[in-house]
């Protein structure tokens, strides 16, 4: 859940010391500036590179699955989210380094990034919702989520993140200044007004921050469903001492339940700091990087925000290679095939 921190980040890296004046700020400029270079540049960077692979991966194994399986249909959308979502913080990085000098990219780069945040928490929201009605009506659950339903789902889901991506850049406010390495060309300069200013904030709401907001109090409460009616499924099998096929096909779904568990968790943990930096934001104004006593504080925090929303971009290939056999099977069978032609 991103908030409009990150498109102020370019301007409060190139003009904060100006901006904080005669006060002091709560963090200090060296920290500030350390946790800049560190998560923003070295650590996130890194990741988001790693995320980059491990999406593109995922893409293809569950391609190669078959995505006439509504859990594989949404698994390859959620990768698919996170590829964007991590190209766009390699980009962000790139923008913090201080030997790029045309820092309003940032701003051409926050529009995608928000609409793949966005679009990444409704996904995870209908996976996990999806999930709990299988476990808690499994008889009527294939006839709830079929194929055609799901599909149709992510496509409105893509389609109103597409029209909040359209919107973020209608509001912007662009005008052509020369550029400060050479007088001879012209460079696209970010400027606020106060319509695009408000724009900005309601936009931001409606396409980001109010979907991420119910989408993760969705996942929260789907994830503590899963996790009873696991330990509930555990117990049952406990008591049991002969073992069906009935009982098999049960133990493919609970691998299934698992693998949502995991999802659902490193979600939960990894945006947990961007809910709790959009709640206090809006609880108290001032907690804004033009704030010149919060400033420091608010960029430090949205610095380790990004850094668990991209290691949450980058990480779920892990759950899927040990959580699922035909996965961890089908990566081997391509990447293995792969590697023998680049040996011969």
């Amino acid at each position: 859940m991103a908030t409009n921190t990150d498109e102020t980040t370019g301007s409060s890296n190139r003009s904060l010391t100006e901006r904080v004046g005669l006060i002091k700020p709560l963090v200090d400029l060296t920290t500030f500036y350390f946790v800049s270079l560190c998560l923003g540049q070295i650590v996130t960077v890194g990741i988001a590179i790693m995320g980059v692979f491990n999406n593109i991966f995922n893409l293809i194994v569950f391609s190669r699955l078959g995505l006439n399986e509504t859990s594989n249909l949404n698994f390859f959308a959620l990768a698919l989210s996170d590829l964007v979502t991590v190209s766009c913080y390699i980009l962000l990085g790139f923008c913090y380094s201080p030997l790029v000098t045309y820092k309003d990219l940032i701003y051409l780069v926050t529009p995608p990034l928000q609409s793949s945040l966005g679009y990444g928490s409704m996904i995870t929201a209908l996976i996990s919702i999806e999930r709990c009605v299988y476990v808690t009506f499994p008889l009527k659950a294939k006839n709830i989520y079929t194929l055609r339903r799901v599909l149709f789902t992510l496509l409105v889901s893509l389609a109103y993140q597409i029209i909040g991506f359209v919107t973020y850049y209608s509001i912007m406010n662009f005008e052509l200044v020369p550029s400060p390495l050479s007088n001879r060309s012209a460079v696209l300069k970010f400027t606020y007004t106060d319509f695009s200013a408000k724009a900005e904030i309601y936009a931001l709401l409606v396409f980001t921050s109010v979907p991420s907001l119910i989408a993760f109090i969705i996942v929260f409460v789907s994830t503590q469903v899963l996790i009873a009616k696991l330990t509930q499924s555990a117990t049952w099998r406990k008591s049991i001492a002969i073992k069906s096929k009935v009982d098999n096909a049960s133990s493919k779904d609970e691998k299934v339940v698992r693998s949502v568990i995991f999802i659902c968790t490193i979600y939960i943990v990894c945006y947990t700091p961007n809910t709790l930096l959009f709640i206090v934001s809006s609880a108290f104004p001032q907690f804004h990087v033009s704030d010149g006593y919060l400033g420091t504080l608010t960029l430090t925090t949205l610095f380790i925000a990004n850094f668990f929303q991209t290691t949450s971009s980058s990480i779920n290939i892990f759950v899927y290679y040990h959580m699922s056999s035909k996965f961890r099977k089908t990566f081997r069978t391509i990447f293995l095939a792969i590697w023998f032609r680049k040996i011969v």
